[in-house]
């Protein structure tokens, strides 16, 4: 009976953890569906993120984009009053480093870490070209 018990234990846990592994390996919504505004169409969502420094509307900002410029582009979205989907955008988080974009004022020199990718040896990068 004990080994009857356990067997149907493992076959659940397995059968459940096999659920969630499932979808932890999908491919990560596009963008402009993790922003939404009311009677607004994925190419008003498309354009804005555009407008608001975006690279991309599918994949949003490249992992060489500073942090100043990321909290730059989900501000702008929202004050455009869009809502993100995913929870708070990175300047309502807890935790983060101070970013200037946050705070309302520029990078000074004090701001490497979130003003340009120091780490990487990568200038501050500017969006370039609009993708449609």
């Amino acid at each position: 009976m004990r080994r009857v018990n356990i067997f149907c234990v493992a076959v659940l846990s397995i059968f459940l953890f096999g659920c969630n592994l499932r979808a932890a390996f999908q491919p990560l919504p596009p963008m402009f569906e993790n922003w939404e505004k009311r009677d607004s169409s994925d190419d008003e969502i498309k354009k804005s993120l555009l407008d608001c420094g975006y690279e991309n509307p599918y994949t949003g900002f490249s992992e060489k984009v500073p942090l100043n410029t990321n909290a730059k582009g989900s501000l702008c979205m929202k004050k455009k009053g869009f809502r993100y989907l995913l929870g708070p955008i990175i300047c309502e988080q807890k935790g983060w480093p101070s970013i200037p974009a946050c705070e309302g004022r520029p990078c000074t020199s004090a701001d490497d870490l979130v003003c340009r990718n120091v780490d990487l040896g990568y200038p501050q990068l500017k969006p370039v070209g609009k993708v449609k």
